[in-house]
């Protein structure tokens, strides 16, 4: 996971050179900003509740391709991640997505003020 100083180095950041990968505390945060059960996002990303679960529950990792999955429904919701120094990390919810289908976002960025 790349790390960053301030917000302001992540938001200039090229995208491509963040790393896609994901901690249980961002999971654990963004399906709560959005609202949602590890029954919807298992269903969203395809990826098994009791998988789901253990990774929040920080019992196992799973491997990253369903990282990636994970990531990218919580992704296709609206959530950004990020990391700053000394391995903080935290996401930022798009405003308004709250627990709605992707196809129906009205992006507005928001900083949420969760650091784990």
């Amino acid at each position: 996971m790349a790390t960053f100083e301030s917000i302001a180095e992540f938001e200039s950041t090229p995208p491509d050179r963040v790393a896609r990968t994901l901690s249980a505390a961002q999971c654990r945060a963004a399906r709560g900003l959005l609202n949602w059960s590890q029954a919807k996002l298992s269903r969203l990303s395809k990826v098994g509740v009791r998988t789901l679960g253990d990774f929040e529950r920080e019992l196992r990792t799973p491997n990253h391709y369903l990282l990636g999955d994970l990531r990218s429904a919580l992704e296709a919701a609206g959530i950004e991640f990020f990391s700053c120094e000394g391995g903080a990390v935290g996401i930022r919810v798009l405003e308004g997505n709250r627990g709605r289908e992707a196809a129906k976002f009205q992006p507005q960025l928001v900083l949420r003020d969760y650091l784990g």
